[in-house]
């Protein structure tokens, strides 16, 4: 995620501030303590960051809607756990990703494929959930297959693929660098 950052930083050299949002499940508590080290706030690459995770839809449209006075970016992280006032499950990541790019006033990035696209984010430095699940498998075999769970060392997600949604881009007037348009993988 800090690589992610970082990489903006060159799309965006004039960044200050940027926001990661996250809804407030267990694995979003999980990233800010691994990640983020506990920290609400650090600097990554030049740009203070600001990792909030938000406890309902209400929160997380607020904290997108109200952006431009505070952050040059955002990121959007994990919002499948965002509740509306009424208690119910947001829609879809779908919805959460298309209302956030449509309202945001500040360019939008991803950490994961599924949330870049024509209607979602720019993109970036992303995970790719196919990879992520292959490598859950893999390791299910191995347990399966008679192998202790503590004999298993940890394993660390890939280093992500450059991915970008062309419209996006093109929305925020955006420009990859030679060096990252030659590996990238663009959409639409």
């Amino acid at each position: 995620m800090k690589r992610n950052i970082a990489l903006v930083r060159r799309l965006l050299p004039t960044a200050k501030r940027a926001l990661v949002l996250f809804d407030t499940d267990v694995t979003s508590q999980v990233v800010r303590k691994e990640t983020f080290g506990d920290l609400a706030s650090q600097d990554v690459s030049g740009i203070q960051v600001d990792l909030k995770l938000t406890a309902s839809w209400e929160e997380w449209q607020h904290e997108v809607s109200t952006a431009r006075d505070k952050y040059d970016l955002i990121f959007i992280g994990l919002y499948q756990a965002l509740h509306d006032k009424e208690g119910r499950s947001v829609n879809t990541r779908d919805e959460v990703a298309r209302w956030t790019s449509e309202h945001s006033p500040v360019p939008t990035f991803g950490f994961w494929d599924w949330a870049v696209g024509a209607d979602k984010t720019a993109g970036g430095l992303v995970l790719y959930g196919y990879d992520q699940g292959k490598t859950a498998g893999d390791i299910a075999l191995r347990i399966l297959g008679g192998t202790q769970p503590s004999a298993i060392y940890p394993v660390t997600a890939d280093r992500g693929r450059f991915y970008f949604s062309r419209k996006q881009l093109q929305r925020w007037g955006l420009k990859l660098p030679g060096d990252l348009s030659t590996g990238a993988l663009l959409t639409e």
